[in-house]
């Protein structure tokens, strides 16, 4: 009896010993991405959600030669549904900008500098934020000159802004400071007028920020420009 269930042991102990086992250390686990997740990994040698995947594979004691076969299986079937965003790269950001504006590299260089310098200066205006959120509502703000989207907005705000007569710069100007050709453009305006206060098209109202600029630019740029006018 006792050779037969020592047999039995021994045969148990040998199928053990050839079974998968999880490698020594978390840095064991390789795997390289399929063309399909390659877009979706971007380096795995700086990735900290690969490394702690590693470690969780690890510490469960998954076999090596089972990790790629599931983070495949894991991530294969998200990308297809489009739950999976691609990893951040700037250099496909400024060309799908300069694209989608047809513009050269030169001039969306210059765009994305006048984008950039657009947010710093807005944000220096804005008001009615707690401090505690300053720091926040800044990155957001800020975060928009990261992406060829946020770009095109930040673009369209500046250009609507334009239109009205106002402009918002940033390092390095006056930040909301008004131009001559912007004053001249906001002389027949209602809004500067403070008999509008109560002007039935909200959008035609008095707005007395408006007018403290326009008020401002003048003693500004008045003195400077005494032919301009």
């Amino acid at each position: 009896g006792y050779n037969d269930v020592n047999t039995r042991f021994g045969g148990l102990r040998d199928k053990l010993a050839t079974m998968p086992k999880a490698p020594e250390k978390p840095d064991g686990y390789v795997y390289e991405p399929s063309d399909k997740l390659k877009p979706y990994f971007g380096d795995l040698k700086a990735n900290p959600v690969f490394d702690q995947a590693r470690q969780a594979f690890h510490k469960h004691g998954i076999p090596a030669a089972a990790f790629s076969g599931i983070v495949e299986d894991l991530y294969g079937p998200l990308a297809e549904k489009g739950l999976l965003g691609e990893p951040f790269n700037p250099l496909n950001e400024v060309k799908t900008f300069a694209s989608e504006l047809g513009l050269d590299q030169a001039s969306a260089v210059k765009a994305l500098t006048e984008t950039d310098a657009f947010a710093k200066g807005l944000f220096t205006q804005l008001k009615d934020i707690p401090e505690k959120l300053k720091p926040k509502v800044e990155a957001a703000l800020l975060g928009l000159t990261d992406t060829a989207e946020g770009n095109v907005l930040l673009r369209a705000l500046s250009g609507r802004l334009a239109e009205n007569g106002i402009r918002i710069g940033g390092d390095g100007n006056v930040a909301g400071a008004l131009t001559v050709e912007d004053l001249k453009k906001l002389d027949n305006d209602p809004r500067i007028d403070p008999a509008n206060r109560n002007h039935t098209d909200p959008a035609k109202r008095f707005d007395e920020d408006l007018r403290k600029k326009y008020d401002e630019a003048y003693a500004r740029l008045q003195p400077a420009n005494k032919t301009a006018w």
